[in-house]
């Protein structure tokens, strides 16, 4: 039988590397209880908060919300009354309108090709907001209408609106 010597420095090394095994081990079960008392703490307040509380909470977050859309939709509106001035500013200075050399005001309208092709331009919006109206009016909501005809879903709304068709409302 061989019997090695050990040195006491290397029984103090061992001894070193095993306690500090032994506090790691302690450290990490100590973070695992304080992860569970915290959860725990968590759970119970979650408990204790009433009925009402998350009633108020949910109430906050549902008018932050609805100002966001408010405004939203008060900006959709500045844009439409904007469009409408100029299309009743383009009405006014229209191709019927002429200056003292006889030429147009309009600069884009100059002669009856010209106005029939814009009045086609008009007819071919004119049946795309009919047939959004329709696809609205036969369940389709305001996403599934924008993917649909590829138009934005401000404008889906808006045209919706003024048709007086209040479907898009199902929109969330």
């Amino acid at each position: 039988m061989i019997y090695f010597a050990t040195w006491p420095w290397e029984i103090f090394i061992n001894a070193i590397g095993f306690c500090t095994c032994i506090l790691i081990f302690i450290y990490l079960v100590m973070i695992q209880i304080k992860e569970k008392n915290n959860l725990h703490e968590t759970v119970n307040d979650l408990k204790n908060r009433s009925f009402h509380d998350q009633i108020l909470s949910q109430l906050s977050k549902q008018e932050r919300l609805l100002q966001s859309v408010s405004g939203t939709e008060n900006n959709e509106n500045r844009n439409l009354e904007q469009l409408l001035g100029e299309l009743e500013a383009l009405k006014n200075t229209g191709p019927h309108m002429e200056n003292k050399a006889g030429k147009s005001s309009h600069p884009e309208i100059h002669d009856q090709e010209s106005i029939d092709n814009r009045l086609g331009e008009m007819a071919l919006y004119d049946n795309l907001y009919k047939e959004i109206v329709k696809a609205a009016g036969d369940g389709l909501d305001v996403d599934t209408i924008s993917k649909k005809f590829k138009v934005p879903r401000g404008e889906i709304k808006l045209i919706l609106k003024l048709k007086g068709n209040e479907s898009y409302k199902k929109d969330k």
